[in-house]
């Protein structure tokens, strides 16, 4: 059949096939040349791991030479975490152990500091045994000295041993000789015993006898006594000075102590009536009470008017006193309780401050004291130097909280051992409220001021004078008392110690 100029199926595939062997010729010639490639990588790498193979074996042969050279032929090294049980951990803990330097970190200074101790070591004993060379060669000669001296010490003791026997023998007989005087005077020394036994056995039971009747005689004493200041209530003291004039506009008088005295200002005294029982005998003859103000002269003085008594006002010629102060003396004082001084029922710090303050103004001190702890201070025991024993009151310790009762139970015991010994040696016992009517002392609250109400609490049984609330007329006649008049330049003149009438006047309902 004749050619025809159409492409046809075989055409196609020709082409097809010549292009598949095109590609896959250009394929094969490709991975022929990468595989030689590759081939003559891995012949060069076969070769460096031969040769880096050759170099591990030799490095393993050195580290296996340390090992053995170390004494560590353990199969880790440790390199990464010196664990127990490697090279590295074990020569660390062996460093560690042996090592004289604490700082050394490796086995090569490790071994050089011990080499050098070594050194020293070395250095030390060989000083040490010349020196024991020397040591022997002197305890040699010594040793031949001491014989020398022994032998000398062994003929003198030999001789003294000789004395001796013959000393014995000598004072043996002196002593057979003293042992019967001894026996003598023994029995001589037993008879006497005897008597003074016998003696001592009579005086005895004479003393006791005679303390139980002092005992006894004390005690009726003692009760004679307490009956006796019951009865009379006698008292030695005497007064200090007078009132000299009286201003009672400006509630001041003028005493009759001065600088000449030893006066100090700020000292209270208490203001007693002329036809008194006694000085500090009975607080009823006390009508006020003043305090010094301005030392004026030799034996003048001017005071403050603290307190004062509208039917007995404060006259000249009335008797002043303080136990706190004396011309020339300094006078001490006991005291032993619960201090309060404004009778609030409150035993403050502040009231036992002002008492000091009081005492120390006047010149005066604390000889003893029980503080409200229950402690005494001062004077453990009072002499006749204390002038007065001051007795507070002590609250009943059943009755007070717990925290306090130790220190009220041991003020009691003390108030009772203070009052025995104020007792033997003459001591006046008064209590707080007595002696701060003696001193001239004021309650601070209880200092009237315009505008305050207080209320005033009178003594026990007592009634106002003036007959409050009896329908008393307290109109004034309107006549100034002469001691208020005249000149103004002359000193005041006195009163005459009397309330005006209308005073005293009550009218009938």
């Amino acid at each position: 059949m004749a050619a025809t100029g159409k492409t046809t199926a075989v055409h196609f595939s020709l082409i097809f096939f010549v292009m598949l062997s095109v590609i896959l010729g250009v394929i094969s010639y490709l991975n022929f040349r990468d595989l030689a490639e590759v081939s003559a990588k891995l012949d060069s790498t076969k070769q460096d791991l031969q040769a880096r193979d050759t170099v591990n074996q030799q490095y393993i042969g050195d580290i296996d030479a340390m090992k053995r050279v170390m004494g560590l032929t353990l199969p880790e090294v440790g390199a990464k975490e010196a664990a127990p049980g490697t090279v590295v951990g074990e020569a660390k803990s062996l460093i560690s152990r042996t090592a004289t330097n604490p700082a050394a970190q490796t086995m090569v200074a490790s071994l050089r500091d011990l080499r050098s101790e070594y050194d020293k070591v070395s250095n030390e004993l060989t000083e040490n045994q010349a020196s024991l060379s020397d040591l022997q060669n002197n305890f040699n000669l010594l040793e031949a000295q001491y014989k020398a001296r022994e032998q000398t010490q062994v003929e003198a003791r030999q001789q003294a041993d000789d004395d001796l026997n013959v000393e014995r023998s000598e004072t043996q007989e002196k002593l057979s000789v003293k042992d019967s005087q001894i026996e003598d005077l023994r029995e001589q020394l037993n008879d006497a015993q005897f008597e003074l036994n016998q003696t001592k056995s009579q005086l005895t039971a004479q003393i006791r006898d005679l303390e139980g009747v002092n005992d006894k005689l004390v005690e009726i004493n003692n009760g004679l006594r307490d009956k006796i200041d019951g009865l009379e209530n006698y008292s030695f003291e005497v007064e200090d000075g007078t009132i000299r004039r009286v201003d009672q506009v400006n509630s001041l008088v003028w005493i009759s102590l001065g600088s000449a005295d030893g006066l100090r200002r700020r000292t209270n005294f208490s203001v007693f009536m002329k036809d008194n029982s006694g000085i500090a005998r009975d607080e009823n003859d006390i009508k006020g009470a003043i305090e010094v103000t301005r030392i004026v002269g030799p034996h003048l003085a001017e005071a403050r008017v603290l307190k004062d008594e509208l039917s007995r006002p404060i006259a000249p010629g009335d008797p002043i006193y303080t136990p706190l102060w004396s011309p020339g003396t300094k006078e001490r004082f006991a005291f032993v309780g619960k201090i309060d001084l404004d009778n609030d029922g409150n035993f403050t710090e502040d009231d036992r401050n002002r008492l000091y303050e009081l005492i120390t103004v006047a010149g005066a001190e604390i000889s003893s004291e029980v503080t409200d702890d229950g402690e005494r201070i001062g004077d453990q025991e009072l002499d006749v130097s204390t002038r007065f024993l001051v007795v507070g009151d002590i609250p009943d310790p059943v009755e007070s909280p717990p925290n306090e009762r130790d220190a009220l139970n041991e003020m009691m015991r003390l108030r009772r051992e203070m009052m025995n010994e104020a007792r033997l040696n003459g001591i006046r016992v008064v209590s707080l409220n007595q002696f701060k009517d003696y001193i001239g002392y004021v309650p601070k609250r209880r200092l009237w001021a315009p505008g305050v109400n207080d209320n005033w609490n009178l003594k026990s049984g007592g009634g106002s004078s003036l007959g409050i609330g009896l329908g008393v007329t307290r109109s004034s006649t309107g006549t100034v008392s002469e001691a208020f008049g005249g000149d103004s330049r002359l000193s005041p003149k006195s009163s005459s110690g009397f309330t005006s009438g209308q005073a005293g006047q009550v009218t009938g309902n």
